[in-house]
């Protein structure tokens, strides 16, 4: 599964919901009227091995004070996993210091740790020691959400609170029970159907049941303090399904459309043999019906050249 691409597209969406759930002193310091600028898929190459490293979610935004600066965001799995060779802090540090060079503003970083960390929310710093030298550091936040509480996300009553409480700690609940809960409060939040769409889309990617808690959830959506939940389900159902059809209706037209180019390849094919070698045999007719695109394609390239059906193979 692309985590990254997943939570890229849910935090871009809700960029401002999100650092007002977590970081809501910071976010209060952002002038959200004047939009956000994203950052589209930002790379550097890494030198001297030539390696192309991608920041997973880069936004340009302007500050009360009219200022700008750079929210920057990385995901990842759990805390302490190696990736491109190094741990999270290393790679943080590198960077900061690209976008800082490149852009010449102030960077502020986020990373949003999805199954394991050990702190929920906090700072991380990356240190780098000098013997008989002062220390140089890198200080970034974290998110880590299975050591936040689940009934943050669903206070925040907005759908991509409730959709981050899926990965979060759920504490008493069953898992059963945060499903409905997570669904109920995005059925309950004024954003539009897209943003539910993606927030839904979450939980039901994130927060998968097995055969016993989807027995326990149907039960639960049943009574009516959770018929919400089954209906903003059933709609993420139904378009689910909308799309599937939709998919299958492309691919449909896709391949009547090369069924329909095979078919008129080979029937030049045909007139361009009988041209030049006269009446087909049966086995021949036969051998042409069997062939694709690409075996059609090339045996127009030797009709001209050859002398017999034989040096083509339908002799």
């Amino acid at each position: 599964m692309d985590h990254d691409n997943h939570f890229k597209q849910l935090i871009r969406a809700n960029l401002e919901a999100v650092l007002f759930l977590f970081f809501p002193a910071f976010a209060a310091q952002v002038d959200w009227e004047r939009g956000i600028e994203f950052l589209e898929r930002e790379h550097f190459t890494d030198l001297p091995g030539g390696n192309r490293r991608f920041i997973d979610l880069g936004a340009k935004v302007f500050l009360r004070d009219g200022r700008p600066a750079l929210i920057h965001h990385e995901f990842q799995l759990r805390e302490g996993e190696v990736c491109q060779g190094e741990k999270m802090p290393a790679r943080v540090r590198i960077y900061q210091n690209v976008l800082e060079l490149r852009y010449r503003l102030p960077v502020v970083t986020i990373v949003l740790y999805l199954f394991g960390s050990r702190t929920g929310l906090g700072w991380e710093r990356y240190r780098v020691h000098f013997r008989g030298m002062s220390e140089v550091f890198t200080r970034y936040r974290v998110v880590g959400l299975p050591r936040i509480p689940a009934r943050k996300g669903l206070r925040s009553g907005r759908s991509v609170g409730a959709a981050l409480a899926a990965l979060m700690d759920r504490g008493e609940w069953s898992r059963a029970r945060l499903k409905a809960e997570c669904l109920r409060a995005v059925a309950r939040t004024p954003d539009n159907e897209a943003l539910k769409y993606l927030a839904t889309n979450t939980i039901e990617t994130y927060l998968p049941l097995d055969e016993n808690e989807e027995a326990e959830y149907r039960s639960l959506v049943k009574e009516d303090d959770y018929m919400e939940a089954w209906e903003v389900e059933q709609s993420w159902a139904d378009r689910m399904e909308e799309k599937g059809r939709l998919k299958g209706f492309e691919q449909g037209i896709e391949k009547g459309i090369e069924k329909g180019i095979e078919q008129g390849t080979r029937r030049i094919i045909f007139r361009l043999l009988e041209a030049r070698f006269g009446p087909l045999p049966e086995r021949a007719v036969k051998a042409l019906k069997r062939m694709r695109n690409g075996a059609l394609e090339a045996l127009s390239l030797r009709i001209l050249e050859a002398d017999s059906l034989d040096e083509l193979g339908l002799g």
